[in-house]
């Protein structure tokens, strides 16, 4: 096995210290200090906070109910829920799938959404940074069109109704989005 030997100086005295490593000890400290691995990791968390930040509300929904008690007044009820983009990407597949309904393209562009997270991760570990760059271009793009198809549609009534779910998966898509594309530059 071949060695390697490394100056370092210690805090104690101020003479370099020759010290023998391995190549394989040797290359952890190096790879440990790379600012390109480092790069790539904290591309990896960024896509993976990416299905977590999924799991955040993105969108409160009030819907009206109204109960009739005989002769009384009919009394409005508002109910309050709040959708994630999982349950946002899955509406097209259960309930009703009316291609006229703005509600189905709004399930369809976070299903693209997460779909494309999904194939960012596998461009991550085939190291294509260029794509992973394009794909969260076009995932911030879907994410502007469903609000906008929702406020369209009057499901948003007000900008209160936009939960932080949004607010910090565009964060995070904009931050991969510098990464990849440093990465893709180096």
């Amino acid at each position: 096995m071949e060695s390697i030997f490394f100056y370092y100086k210690p805090s104690t005295n101020n003479f370099p210290v020759r010290k023998t490593l391995s190549y394989k000890t040797a290359n952890m400290v190096e790879a440990h200090n790379n600012p390109i691995k480092n790069k790539t990791r904290s591309l990896l968390f960024l896509l993976f906070l990416s299905f977590v930040i999924f799991c955040l509300p993105f969108i409160q929904m009030c819907s009206q109910k109204q109960n009739n008690a005989g002769d009384e007044k009919e009394v409005a009820k508002t109910v309050e829920t709040t959708l994630n983009a999982y349950q946002l990407g899955t509406m097209i597949f259960y309930g009703k799938s009316d291609f006229k309904d703005l509600q189905f393209y709004t399930g369809l562009c976070y299903t693209f959404i997460i779909s494309f997270t999904i194939i960012s991760l596998v461009f991550l570990l085939k190291n294509k940074f260029g794509a992973i760059r394009y794909i969260s271009a076009i995932n911030f793009t879907l994410m502007v069109c469903s609000i906008i198809l929702l406020v369209v549609d009057k499901f948003i009534k007000n900008i209160s109704d936009i939960k932080y779910g949004i607010v910090l998966f565009a964060i995070n898509n904009f931050a991969i989005f510098i990464i990849a594309k440093e990465k893709e530059s180096e």
